[in-house]
This record gives structure tokens, C-alpha cells and sequence, in this order.
């Protein structure tokens, strides 16, 4: 599987808090304040489950792993988070069911060209009231290759309601511009890394005619991570 280019970029999110104020000196002959404490472990664990399917009329296949949350200690967790893990379920069964053939293949001899579709949770972040992972897919559905997909899942664990990209800013900024220039910086320096960019001009050609307008309309795959969002190319 060849993973997709992800830049994780620092960026102000609207749900979080702004930086506290310096704490000011102790005055002469008073004991300094003690350091805050760590931060805690988050309330829930990220496991792993499997979509397994295996139509053999169809020439079908699937082996996805995707992401469910887990209290630590293997206590039930509430019922928002139980939403969550319902909608992640949901989303991945609905992608596999995109690749799904209609019909069996014709003849009756086994088929040259099966669906084949695999994927893992490469990515993910979880803290005490939100949840975010990246499951890729590789799919071979004839031809000479197949294709990798994303499916990015963001979701507030209060609610157990899905998060979208607009939601991480505040209302009202340009966020999508500010965004789609942070992605055309790092694609154009990762492609430069891997080798594969004669120039400036040659990225900008047609990935970045048809892949930077969505980001700055608002459709863009990203996650979370705990140093603010990746976006995933």
C-alpha cells in the first residue's frame, strides 16, 4: 500500500482553550508555586477490530482494520463513545460496500481480476472528550494497479457526534486558504525528500490545479493529532 502524503501542521484549532498568562513571580520570601501536574492518561484505549468479508461467488474480498475505543481497565464506556464506535463501524462497512461487485463475474471459471480490498488504521488520537484516526485502503478492482484510499473519522466524545473540518476553526476565518498554503508548501518539500519534483513548477501542475481549490472550499481530509491537524493528501 503506498501510504498518502500527511502534513501535520500546527494550527490554531477553535476548541482549544488560548494560552494561559505567564504566572507571575512569587514575592520575596514566598515559596514559588509547585509545578502543575502531568496530564493524565485519556480515559479511553484505541483497539483494533476487523471487517472481514469473503464472497467467493463475487471474486470479493475484504480485510479492513479500524479503530473502536476501549475503557482502559476493560470497563463499559458511554454511551456517546458507544456511538462513536457504532458511526466508525458504520463508515468503514459503507466504504467496503463501494467496492462491492453487483454481479458475479461472468464464466464460471475462477476470475482473473478479483476484488481485493485491504486496509489498517495507520493513524489515530484519542483524549478525554475527542477521538480522531485515519483508516487507509488499498483496493484492486482490476487493472494494472489499484488505489489507495482515506477515510478520515473525527468525532466529539461528549456527543458521539462526528466532527467536520470546519468545526476545529473559528467561525469566520479563512481557514481553508490558510490551510491549502501550508499544504502546497508541504507537498512541494516531501516531493522534493522522495525525489519526485524536476521543479516547482511540475508539482503545480495538475495535483495542484484539482487538489488545493477543495481545501480551500472546505473539503480537505484531515485528523487530529496531539500537535494540532494532519492533512492527508
Amino acid at each position: 500500500m503506498r501510504p498518502p502524503l500527511s502534513l501535520v501542521l500546527a494550527l490554531a484549532l477553535a476548541a482549544c482553550a488560548t494560552d494561559p498568562a505567564p504566572a507571575p513571580a512569587p514575592a520575596p520570601g514566598l515559596e514559588a508555586p509547585a509545578p502543575p501536574a502531568p496530564p493524565t492518561a485519556p480515559a479511553f484505549a484505541v483497539a483494533t477490530d476487523s471487517l472481514l468479508r469473503d464472497e467467493a461467488a463475487l471474486a470479493y474480498r475484504v480485510a479492513i482494520g479500524y479503530p473502536q475505543l476501549r475503557g482502559p481497565s476493560g470497563e463499559p464506556v458511554p454511551e456517546a463513545v458507544r456511538a462513536v464506535n457504532a458511526a466508525v463501524r458504520d463508515s468503514v462497512e459503507a466504504l467496503a460496500d463501494d467496492f462491492r461487485p453487483e454481479a458475479p463475474p461472468p464464466g464460471a471459471g475462477p476470475p482473473s481480476d478479483p476484488v481485493e480490498v485491504d486496509g489498517s488504521t495507520p493513524r489515530s488520537y484519542v483524549s478525554d472528550d475527542a477521538f480522531s484516526a485515519l483508516v487507509e485502503v488499498y483496493a484492486t478492482t482490476g487493472g494494472a494497479h489499484g488505489n489507495t484510499y482515506v477515510l478520515p473519522l473525527t468525532f466529539d466524545l461528549r456527543t458521539g457526534e462526528a466532527v467536520a473540518p470546519a468545526d476545529l476553526f473559528a467561525a469566520g476565518t479563512p481557514w481553508g486558504d490558510t490551510l491549502a498554503a501550508h499544504v502546497e508548501r508541504g507537498v512541494l518539500r516531501q516531493l522534493a525528500e522522495r525525489g519526485g519534483l524536476d521543479g516547482p513548477a511540475a508539482a503545480r501542475g495538475s495535483f495542484f490545479a484539482e487538489g488545493l481549490a477543495p481545501i480551500r472550499e472546505g473539503r480537505v481530509d484531515l485528523t487530529l493529532e496531539a500537535e494540532g491537524v494532519a492533512v492527508h493528501v
